[in-house]
């Protein structure tokens, strides 16, 4: 028990460090906004994540997580502004000892399984899983 303790902090650990560094260094990317992004995905596994301005419903086999957007303005990372990346964090609804951090960020994207481009790629930290994709 104490070896997967252990190991869960290591991959929160990781995937912590990640995302502050991933926030730190967002690419300059034109004059996209990071806020508009709608759907994204991720492919192996295969998921799915949709913001609708209120809500952001990220669903991974079978198992859905929400998060209620309760600030009008996305966080955005020291020295960028919100054209370039947007930060959502919080308590899942379904689960409140759950959380859910998402960063989408304006850059060219690729799924690498198809030939589309997206204009957003997203980073998303639930519980101690981290999944990345593209959105548009």
């Amino acid at each position: 028990m104490f070896i997967k303790a252990r190991r869960n902090l290591k991959i929160v650990t990781l995937a912590t460090a990640l995302l502050a560094a991933t926030a730190a260094t967002t690419a300059q990317a034109g004059n996209a906004d990071a806020t508009t992004a709608r759907q994204c995905h991720g492919t192996e596994p295969f998921w799915s994540l949709t913001l609708d301005g209120k809500t952001i419903k990220f669903e991974n086999l079978g198992t859905e997580s929400s998060l209620s957007i309760n600030q009008p303005n996305p966080k955005s990372a020291h020295g960028r502004s919100a054209e370039y990346l947007a930060m959502y964090q919080g308590r899942t609804l379904e689960t409140p000892t759950r959380f859910l951090n998402v960063i989408v960020r304006s850059e060219s994207c690729s799924d690498g399984m198809s030939d589309d481009t997206y204009p957003y790629s997203v980073l998303v930290l639930s519980g101690n899983d981290l999944f990345d994709g593209c959105c548009r």
